[in-house]
């Protein structure tokens, strides 16, 4: 409980209690309130009161607080040493202080912080006062903990204020609230909250340049390394570090009264940490510096890092080209045996597993952060690209829920290549770590804005087992054997082809066969759009013969998915083609105005559409009497020839039977045949 009108109160206590007042309730109030207004945030800044386990409570009014009283909106309350980034003081050793502006002076040791993010214009006059022990001293002097003059503000999108630049690694924080604008949704459950975050850029590549959302694992931070193979690359690293007990959100978010675990079935779990990291994303892709690609960004991160890495890949599909994670977890409501080593992290986070507490997507915790899950609820959603390895004999993100979430995600169609052998949780890459350096590498030839192969169901796939770890192929890989070729991608509106081979250069994931079969799903098609229930034709070309060795027709499901199954795939290639089958119903051949005989009415209908404005036959194909492909003056000479001048009869398939037309012809919308 907090106690308004310290100096009342205390007198009280001496007059009625005859108890003299504790030193550190004798505490100063707050002097030299500043504001500082910059990208739909107000930073205030002050000189903290003397003496130790002091807080500090922040109001804001549209007119002067000359008083705390129900004129004065409460804003929040922050800890003494507010201007300390206490993260970066933790990983340099030595204290680090906040600047509030780009390559600023850095705040005092004496300086208290609050940072508002506005949600409209207008002026603000703001105070804040001191709280010691539980009592809040109301006291307020204009001009010293309490603005003479308003701030005038603007609401906006924040900005990550640049606090250093080290080489190529700049260093920003970025300041969340926790509550919703129209720029900027919450992005944590208390105000005024700052996170570190570090974009490495290397001023001496020009043209736009790929992004790398790389998240660290948990202990880790945000000062990742660059990527030594792609320095041309923006690196964004990101800090999930929240300085209590369970330390981290998973790279997710948390119950919105955490850490009150009582209070958690009160509220509901909100994706704080996703918001700001796509935010701070967002940041790097519209900061002109950084001249960012939007059709190539891509995801990587290691144990916790993967989670977040594939969970974002899912959450937001359009915004990744592909996602690599090594040892992620992909199912937080896992409960079998060595699923998950920390469970009771879950329980501070988002509350219990039965409890399965809403969140602000809809659905339940749990299954939000079930990747199995979100795979089989949209099926007819374009994922990116995931590429996973995993240890059978890792607890601490667990294996049994390896198997499972392998065969939805196959299930629902989507691309993935999963790896795993028998390594504990700390033998990042075990007997596959040159295979996954390899995978990594390709990554960064895929693009958003480019169409993507899932496979499924490769004949030559290992077992991954049913969750035991000694259960199934203790190595293996499930679409590790395939590759594919970019640069071979076509993707028009008439159809679409790729080449696919079976892997074969002396490595680890080497096809252990010449030939497999293999369920070929087109994804992320840009210009060959399918439509439900619509026809396609499938042609399958060996190389480098590229003769054709298959040929059928597949049918789009309900999502207006196309799988072909058992496509034949070799070491040797095989390209891929999906193009629209054309199916002509049966006709007469000259039956222009499909009266179900051919006359001179047919050729008095089609001159009239000719020359003057008549109807179009609905079958172009009956009207194209002489098989020329096209509806002109010669089809109504060729119909009274034949009528009246002996003249050859229309071609097949003819004028007297229904029948379909043997040649490609042209289309037939629709003709009235028994």
């Amino acid at each position: 409980m907090v106690v308004k009108g310290l100096g009342v109160w205390l007198a009280v206590a001496v007059v009625l209690l005859g108890v003299a007042p504790a030193a550190s309730l004798l505490t100063a109030q707050v002097t030299n309130l500043t504001a500082l207004h910059q990208a739909g945030q107000t930073f205030l800044t002050w000189t903290e009161s003397a003496g130790a386990g002091v807080s500090y409570r922040v109001y804001r009014s549209s007119q002067p607080i000359l008083a705390i009283d129900v004129s004065a909106e409460f804003l929040g309350e922050v800890d003494e040493l507010s201007s300390e980034n206490l993260r970066q003081t933790g990983l340099s050793g030595g204290p680090s202080f906040f600047r509030i502006t780009e390559l600023g002076t850095p705040l005092e040791a004496t300086d208290g912080l609050f940072v508002h993010t506005v949600s409209a214009d207008g002026d603000g006059f703001y105070a804040v006062t001191s709280v010691v022990g539980g009592f809040e001293d109301t006291t307020v002097s204009s001009g010293q903990n309490s603005l003479t003059s308003p701030v005038a503000e603007t609401a906006a999108t924040p900005r990550p204020i640049l606090q250093s630049i080290v080489g190529f690694r700049r260093h920003y924080v970025h300041w969340v609230s926790d509550q919703d604008t129209a720029f900027a949704p919450a992005m944590w459950n208390r105000p005024s909250r700052a996170f570190n975050l570090r974009v490495i850029h290397n001023p001496s590549f020009v043209g736009p340049r790929p992004v790398l959302l790389k998240l660290h694992a948990r202990g880790g931070n945000y000062q990742l390394p660059p990527d030594f193979l792609h320095p041309e690359a923006v690196v964004l690293s990101p800090d999930d570090w929240i300085g209590e007990s369970p330390g981290n959100t998973f790279w997710y978010g948390l119950n919105e009264a955490f850490p009150d675990t009582s209070a958690y079935a009160r509220n509901v779990n909100v994706d704080y940490t996703v918001r700001r990291v796509m935010a701070e994303l967002d940041f790097v892709q519209n900061e002109s510096l950084f001249d960012a690609d939007p059709d190539r960004v891509y995801l990587s991160g290691s144990s916790m890092g993967g989670v977040g890495a594939v969970f974002l890949a899912y959450r937001y599909p359009d915004r990744f080209a592909a996602a690599h994670a090594i040892v992620p977890k992909f199912d937080f409501s896992c409960s079998a045996d060595q699923c998950w080593l920390e469970p009771e992290n879950g329980d501070l986070l988002w509350g219990t597993l039965a409890g399965n507490l809403p969140t602000t997507d809809g659905i339940g915790v749990y299954d939000r952060l079930n990747l199995g899950f979100l795979a089989e609820a949209e099926p007819g959603a374009d994922r990116p690209l995931i590429t996973a390895w995993n240890g059978r004999n890792d607890v601490v993100v667990g294996w049994p829920e390896k198997p499972p979430t392998y065969q939805a995600i196959l299930s629902a169609r989507q691309p993935a290549v999963f790896l795993w052998d028998e390594s504990e949780h700390g033998g990042i890459g075990g007997v596959w770590g040159a295979v996954m350096n390899q995978r990594r590498a390709e990554m960064w030839s895929y693009r958003i804005a480019q169409a993507l192969p899932a496979f499924s169901s490769l004949s030559i796939d290992d077992d991954p087992g049913e969750g035991d770890p000694i259960d199934g192929d203790l190595v293996g890989s499930i679409n590790g054997y395939l590759e594919w070729d970019v640069a071979s991608i076509e993707d028009t509106v008439q159809h679409h082809a790729i080449r696919c081979a079976l892997r074969s250069t002396t490595a680890l994931d080497d096809a252990p066969a010449a030939t497999a079969t293999v369920d070929w799903t087109p994804r992320r098609l840009q210009q060959f759009f399918l439509v439900p229930g619509a026809s396609y034709l499938f042609s399958n070309f060996q190389e480098p013969s590229g003769n054709e060795i298959e040929s059928r027709s597949v049918v789009a499901d309900a999502n207006g998915i196309v799988t072909v199954p058992a496509a034949i795939v070799t070491q040797q290639g095989n390209v891929f083609r999906l193009e629209t089958l054309v199916t002509t119903p049966e006709f007469r051949r000259g039956d222009s105005n499909q009266d179900a005989e051919t006359n001179i009415g047919d050729a008095i209908y089609t001159l009239s559409h000719l020359f003057s404005s008549g109807p179009p036959s609905i079958c172009a194909a009956a009207a194209d009497a002489n098989d020329d492909n096209q509806v002109d003056i010669g089809d109504a000479i060729f119909t009274l020839a034949y009528l009246f001048s002996s003249g050859s009869p229309p071609p097949a398939p003819g004028p007297d039977l229904c029948g379909v037309d043997p040649s490609s012809g042209i289309d037939c919308g629709s003709y009235p045949c028994p």
